[in-house]
């Protein structure tokens, strides 16, 4: 539940971007605390290899097996073990995973938004919420 739940709450939020915003539109929900700016990532986190499409080959194949691998154990796993908060956060990260994999593979690119104005950071996504949240 947790996965579905994550994995639509973020391509809504791409397509209602994608859909309201022009690519580097950007508009304060906060004033100097957070924005919404659409960005096209063609890399990974922090724009890291930045249009590299031999190594963002690998890295798509390795997250479409790793999300697969984390789903087939929570399927496989949770009727014999009750850690609740071990699968929620193995759903976060596969959910993440799996949100920006189909943003690769349909668009060539990750639809990111949140961009913090505090701070000197990477703008990110409702994945990147996921497999943060997940990780710890």
């Amino acid at each position: 539940m947790v996965f579905v739940f994550w994995f639509a709450l973020d391509q809504i939020a791409k397509v209602a971007v994608c859909n309201s915003m022009e690519v580097g539109d950007s508009f304060a929900v906060i004033p100097h605390i957070a924005a919404i700016t659409y960005v096209r990532n063609t890399g990974v986190s922090f724009s890291l290899f930045d249009n590299s499409p031999v190594f963002m080959g690998i890295v798509n194949v390795l997250a479409a097996v790793i999300c697969a691998g984390i789903l087939v154990y929570i399927v496989i796993s949770k009727r014999t073990n009750g850690r609740w908060y071990l699968y929620s956060g193995l759903a976060l990260i596969a959910a993440g995973g799996i949100g920006n994999f189909a943003d690769r593979m349909r668009l060539g690119y990750v639809i990111d938004m949140f961009e913090p104005l505090f701070v000197r950071f990477a703008v990110f996504n409702v994945a990147d919420i996921g497999l943060t949240f997940g990780a710890i």
